[in-house]
């Protein structure tokens, strides 16, 4: 890599496990840090962050985060991202505000894309509307709304409205109240989301100066990832902005919390709906561990968190939903902040259990650094984490985007540290190492049984919480209101109407014609080559997916469910659920986990709903049984889904009951976190035969299922055994049959090999299907 005479060089880098040449420099004039990777990868990334730490309660992060995208200088639109992704063809595109930054990055394949996303989002950052219009803080953070004098004052705005609804979801709730506890004297004591009733504090004034400070070049984080001609990227960044500011000191650094010498505690409520139980509570133990400059010990908490709490059948999180404590357990090491945090969380618990609960979680943990964990559950832990990294499949999240998000989590607390995490090897042969020795026992004395910096969390339901709270807003703001001479009624009234007069004057030809769009000349002209082969192994039809992907096979056995009634779809879903998580003939069901991780990457049952061309148009349901593993592993993998899909053993009615309980919080959860999105998949229900179905595997008809088991469990689970075992006879058969695979040649030729044992133990089955309402 070259680079322009502008930038100067601080730390370039190999970066073998990403197969990246990493770079850190400065841009001499203003101090603008900028972090390089180049690799193959055409899905390029770019980012321009801020460090912004929030000094209250009020939002400005969050809402200049919306704002200095609200148009500017040079795309003038009100809003240009509607317009941009009309001719884009990004991968990725957003911003994001976290406890301590706020980000910006984007994403294309196409090369003059990311050319058009890259000058959007700097003149969005650097030169927005929002310091010359206040139109657009009043939009996006808040206003009164008063359309005329008769009617009753509102406040209105997008970052407040969206807040309110966000603190109706009580791990929002958990996480303000932790992290402020926690670190008092921090910048993450505020939410810098904002807090809906401090929001309506902040001024406009204030919001400008706190862009000046913030949105600089001399606090600006940049990144690029991929394949692109990095020094005519930078030149241009130089040329078009960073070079038009001298460097200031935003004083923007995150200082340490000072550790505490006892734990503290904290009670707060959260809300709940009228009828649901209020007897029900959460519990959360957080510790202070620290770890983040530290790429051993990030990544050691992470298998400490696998072995005790998130594996299935661990040990902490087995004792506590086996003293009925909760019906989830959840928790692990978040590095997010300056200094991480582990947490054990139990949600729909008793109060009186509230003192039990601690008391359990150290006596697990001293039981653990007594004994020890066992090495294969260690090993398992950390097979499966090496392999989720190497893998480097972040769903709908460009991988360059993740390593960037990587990279951020140290380099805003340390310049020269954007590379720390994202080189590995090393800390992974360490952590194989210290296997069987006092490591990671000696980590958990240490920094979480026998550290004093932590907190208790006792949040409580409150039925009507979020009413009682309109009405007091109401009620304060009629008496505010009632204050207000006629003269002040009217200005905000005029005020109402100007903005909304705004909202809705049509863009201009000219604004309009600013944005950016690709033309055809910009679009190959070859379209991307189908890859499906459809060839028969061993006398059943396989989908085969030819293309290099690392020494990882990735397997689907496709099971048709046409043999079940519409009336046993929720039984076959809590099927699905419950493969993987019971003991099998031959493992109990924390050993048959410890295996799935040892040898794969991963192992699961799934639900799709697919649309067929033969006969035309027509609804295939099928139970996808899905795993992954390097291509040496393909006999281990194989045996694993016989060993579930055959072998599993439903007569553990009390595990049973567990996993339902945990489900019906889940989807409860789910449904309250996205209620949007639960609503549309309900309406669409009633047009759609797909949404039908898939209301019954994961809608609302699912969330009854699960409520009537979990409350009639005692009389029906003789039924649901029996019923489930027989499921597995009807639908785990050859005849329903259909594999995927995507994989290398070598992977082909290694299924070939394993999968004959299987198929020998699959009946026949039939191919008949049931009819569908």
């Amino acid at each position: 890599m070259t680079f322009p005479d502008s930038y100067e060089l601080i730390l370039q880098q190999h970066i073998e496990e990403l197969m990246a040449d990493g770079a850190v420099l400065l841009h001499k004039k203003t101090g603008a840090r900028v972090f390089l990777l180049e690799c193959e990868d055409t899905n390029k990334v770019y980012s321009i962050a801020f460090r912004t730490p929030p000094e209250d309660d009020c939002g400005i992060p969050h809402i200049l985060e919306h704002s200095v995208l609200c148009g500017s200088e040079k795309y003038p639109l009100k809003d240009p991202f509607v317009e941009l992704e009309k001719g884009s063809m990004s991968t990725f595109m957003n911003a994001l505000t976290f406890p301590e930054k706020t980000m910006y990055p984007i994403a294309s394949v196409n090369d003059r894309d990311f050319e058009h996303l890259m000058s959007v989002y700097t003149d969005a950052v650097f030169r927005p509307n929002v310091r010359k219009n206040d139109m657009i803080f009043r939009q996006e953070g808040w206003h009164y709304e008063l359309p005329d004098v008769q009617e009753a004052l509102r406040i209105s705005g997008v970052v407040y409205s969206e807040m309110r609804g966000a603190f109706s979801d009580p791990d929002s709730v958990l996480d303000r109240f932790t992290r402020r506890t926690l670190f008092p004297d921090t910048p993450y004591a505020y939410d810098s989301g904002g807090m809906p009733d401090a929001v309506p504090s902040l001024s406009y004034e204030r919001l400008l100066d706190y862009y000046d400070r913030y949105y600089h070049p001399s606090n600006a984080y940049i990144c690029l990832y991929g394949k692109m001609d990095f020094y005519e990227r930078l030149d241009w960044l130089d040329r078009e902005y960073l070079s038009g500011y001298d460097r200031i000191d935003p004083r923007s650094g995150i200082p340490d919390q000072k550790p505490f010498d006892k734990e503290r505690e904290v009670c707060g409520t959260y809300g709940v709906s009228e009828g649901e139980d209020e007897t029900l509570s959460i519990f959360s133990y957080a510790k202070a561990v620290g770890g983040l400059m530290d790429p051993h010990a990030l990544l050691a908490f992470d298998v400490i968190a696998y072995a005790l709490l998130n594996a299935p059948g661990a040990p902490l999180r087995k004792r506590l939903l086996k003293e009925g404590i909760g019906t989830d357990i959840y928790g692990g090491y978040d590095s997010s902040s300056k200094t991480p945090v582990f947490s054990v969380t139990a949600r729909d618990a008793k109060k009186e259990d509230y003192g039990r609960f601690f008391e359990i979680i150290e006596e697990e943990l001293e039981k653990a650094v007594k004994d020890g964990i066992p090495e294969k559950t260690l090993s398992a832990g950390i097979n499966s984490l090496e392999f989720s990294i190497r893998e480097a499949d972040y769903g709908r999240f460009p991988k360059g985007l993740a390593y960037i998000f990587q990279a951020m989590d140290t380099w805003i607390h340390d310049d020269r540290s954007p590379m720390l995490h994202l080189t590995y090897n090393e800390s992974f042969r360490f952590l194989k190492e210290m296997v069987g020795t006092a490591y990671y026992t000696d980590l958990i004395r240490d920094r979480i049984l026998e550290n004093p910096h932590g907190v208790r969390v006792l949040l409580t339901p409150e039925a009507g919480l979020s009413d009682r709270q309109d009405e007091e807003l109401a009620a304060s703001l009629s008496t505010y209101q009632a204050s207000l001479d006629e003269r002040t009624l009217e200005q905000l009234k005029d005020e109402t109407l100007a903005l909304r007069r705004w909202q809705e004057q049509p863009e201009s030809e000219e604004a309009l014609q600013s944005i950016p769009a690709l033309s055809l000349s910009d679009l190959k002209k070859d379209a991307e080559p189908l890859l499906n082969e459809e060839i028969t192994l061993h006398g059943v039809p396989c989908v085969l997916h030819r293309m290099n992907t690392s020494g990882i096979s990735y397997l689907e056995f496709y099971f048709d469910i046409g043999c079940v009634s519409d009336e046993e779809l929720s039984d076959v879903s809590l099927l699905r659920i419950l493969l993987t998580q019971l003991d099998t003939a031959r493992h109990s069901y924390q050993d048959l986990n410890d295996e799935i991780s040892l040898y794969t990457g991963g192992l699961g049952c799934d639900l799709a709903v697919l649309r067929a061309k033969r006969p035309a148009d027509t609804l295939r349901e099928k139970l996808v049984v899905r795993g992954k593993a390097v291509t040496g592993n393909t006999k281990e993998l194989v045996r694993l889904i016989r060993e579930i899909t055959l072998e599993t053993d439903f007569s553990d009615t009390g595990r049973i009951r567990e996993i339902v309980s945990e489900v019906k919080t889940q989807l409860r959860d789910n449904m309250v976190s996205a209620g949007h999105s639960t609503a549309m998949k309900r309406a669409l229900s009633y047009v759609s035969k797909e949404a039908l179905l898939d209301e019954q595997i994961s809608g609302v008809d699912f969330y009854r299922y699960i409520e009537a088991l979990e409350a009639h469990f005692e009389e029906r689970k003789g039924r649901l055994t029996e019923k489930l075992e027989e499921l597995c006879r009807r639908i785990f058969t050859k005849g329903q049959l259909i594999i995927g695979l995507t994989s290398q040649e070598e992977g082909l030729q290694a299924l070939d090999e394993a999968i004959p044992s299987y198929l020998s133990a699959l009946p026949e089955g039939s191919t008949e299907r049931k009819p569908r309402l």
